[in-house]
């Protein structure tokens, strides 16, 4: 029972602060998720949906899997203000390439920055690196459930 509680508790959690980035990420109006194909593999079809992460506790952000297959995937990256990095908040969408090593990996970017996603064992949240002219930065983020 204290078992059941407690995770009770961790859900509460996650989702209050998955709200937060939510209310200050911006998302556009035409958002949609399509379920992959079930012959997909698994660790492929595992990033379909949406993810909430905060870079460094100071720029909150949002990657949302629209569409995934074993080659490519529809993504949508958005990301609030952070006026400590000089950062306003925004959305932009990419073509992401599925890369296969030990498990599948998401790359996307536009060049001046770029984005690696890895699916941590748990496959309720990934591992994402952020690499800019500032350098690179990695965070975990978790899945929301849409």
């Amino acid at each position: 029972m204290k078992g059941l509680v407690l995770k009770c508790i961790a859900v509460l959690i996650l989702l209050g602060s998955a709200g937060l980035a939510d209310a200050q990420v911006p998302l556009p109006a035409n958002v949609s998720i399509v379920a992959p194909s079930p012959d997909i593999r698994k660790d492929i079809a595992a990033y379909s949906g949406k993810w909430v992460g905060s870079w460094s506790g100071i720029l909150d952000a949002i990657l949302i899997v629209e569409e995934v297959n074993p080659e490519r995937a529809k993504v949508l990256y958005a990301w609030g203000d952070a006026p400590r990095w000089n950062v306003s908040k925004g959305f932009q969408r990419y073509q992401a390439t599925v890369a296969l090593a030990r498990s599948a990996e998401l790359a996307f970017g536009s060049g001046s920055v770029n984005f690696t996603a890895s699916m941590n064992s748990d496959m309720s949240s990934i591992s994402i690196t952020r690499v800019s002219g500032q350098g690179a930065i990695t965070d975990t983020f978790k899945r929301v459930v849409p």
